[in-house]
């Protein structure tokens, strides 16, 4: 569930990279706006279950953990790569 919450952080973050590079009141920033208020619920929710589990997991390993802070950078000039590699 930890790890969930981790990728669902990254995609929270590509989804808003992406909204700073497309125009206001395009289709796609007014998408991303509202998906990544549905991949936030999901955060709250995988973050309950961890929660509920009772036990401290650990999530990804530290070498994905400090990766994620770049790879939603490619969100903005390379969508497709991001969204669908």
């Amino acid at each position: 569930a930890k790890v969930g919450l981790h990728f669902e952080s990254i995609l929270i973050r590509g989804l808003m990279n992406y909204a700073f590079w497309v125009p206001n009141g395009s289709p796609e920033y007014r998408y991303c706006l509202h998906e990544s208020v549905e991949e936030c619920n999901h955060t709250l929710m995988f973050q309950e279950m961890v929660n509920r589990i009772g036990a401290d997991v650990p999530g990804m390993p530290r070498v994905l953990k400090w990766l994620s802070q770049f790879i939603p950078l490619a969100a903005g000039p390379l969508p497709i790569p991001f969204f669908f590699g």
